[in-house]
């Protein structure tokens, strides 16, 4: 049986928007999720590793999974691919944010056989002690793309400003959005 696995943050969630708006919050800095070319946000915008942690740490502390919007068709789309194949859900989240995550999910009709929280260094590694053999995996960060299509997983890199620069990959195709996926897979 063919089995799907989705990432959360920059895939199923608009994360970045609400990112930003933190950053404008706390720093009166305005940017634009265009200007995040680099998946290290520190690398691109004018902010400190520091500060950065410091946005993410007023994230975890408000507590926000629950409440962050959806990008544009993925809700739709995954309804669908839901009554075709087994979804696990694979998010490099920290587990402060599983309630949340988990509550997101209800509330917008998800349905998956697994949510596994990962950590930044390997999704793969997870995926392998949790024993899931995947078939696609939809994903925003080139490297975890990379590492899922090394173990043979064909991969939907869903096109963002953190990822554009980086070059092919076999195993990784490119799409643009969710309509694009659901076409394929549908």
């Amino acid at each position: 049986m063919k089995r799907i696995g989705i990432d959360i943050d920059g895939v199923l969630t608009d994360t970045a928007n609400v990112f930003l708006d933190y950053v404008y919050r706390i720093y009166g800095k305005r940017y634009t999720v265009s200007q995040i070319t680099d998946y290290f946000f520190e690398e691109v915008l004018d902010l400190s590793i520091e500060e950065v942690n410091r946005i993410w740490e007023e994230i975890f502390r408000d507590n926000i999974w629950e409440n962050l919007p959806p990008i544009d068709g993925a809700v739709e789309v995954v309804q669908e691919l839901q009554r075709k194949y087994p979804i696990y859900i694979i998010t490099a989240r920290p587990e402060i944010a599983l309630e949340g995550t988990k509550k997101w999910l209800e509330n917008y009709g998800i349905k998956y056989e697994k949510l596994i929280i990962a950590n930044l260094d390997t999704k793969v590694g997870f995926m392998r002690k949790e024993n899931i053999n995947l078939t696609y995996f939809i994903e925003d960060r080139w490297e975890f793309a990379v590492e899922f299509a090394k173990e043979g997983i064909f991969v939907f890199l869903l096109n963002q400003p953190w990822n554009i620069k980086k070059g092919d990959f076999p195993g990784v195709r490119r799409v643009n959005n969710w309509k694009e996926i659901g076409e394929i897979l549908l």
